[in-house]
């Protein structure tokens, strides 16, 4: 479930994550209420996502670290990634504080930052976690 209110960068990355991993299905969400809504309505599903990755700013009452926070509890299994074109270190630490995963930076390159996405849905959770602590680097 990729969360992004600028829908036109939200389609392209589910079109371009879609057409390079035809195995996965990207769904999108407009705000953290949409994302918020569509796991309520996926929950006990076959087809509920692997992974959650939200925008750092969203507009609206919530952001990405806020909706974050709200779902660690409730979807204690899924995997959440706050991404953003900017890596302020202080949306980093408020990404790892709500439980984040990981923290990606989107840079210039979208099928780059495809690329890293799927690493990270399709790493062992162990490693995942390993990862969330580790610098990452700037794109």
């Amino acid at each position: 479930l990729y969360v992004d209110d600028d829908l036109t960068i939200a389609r392209l990355v589910k079109r371009i994550f879609e057409s390079k991993y035809p195995t996965f299905e990207i769904l999108v969400a407009a705000s953290a209420a949409d994302a918020t809504d569509q796991l309520h309505h996926l929950a006990g599903q076959h087809n509920f996502p692997k992974a959650l990755v939200t925008d750092v700013r969203l507009g609206g009452t919530k952001d990405g670290p806020a909706l974050v926070e709200d779902l660690r509890h409730e979807f204690p299994k899924l995997r959440m990634i706050v991404v953003s074109s900017i890596r302020d270190p202080k949306d980093v630490l408020r990404a790892r504080t709500a439980g984040a995963h990981a923290f990606v930076e989107k840079g210039l390159s979208i099928p780059g930052f495809v690329n890293e996405l799927v690493d990270l849905i399709q790493s062992p959770t162990e490693i995942l976690g390993r990862m969330a602590d580790a610098p990452q680097p700037h794109q």
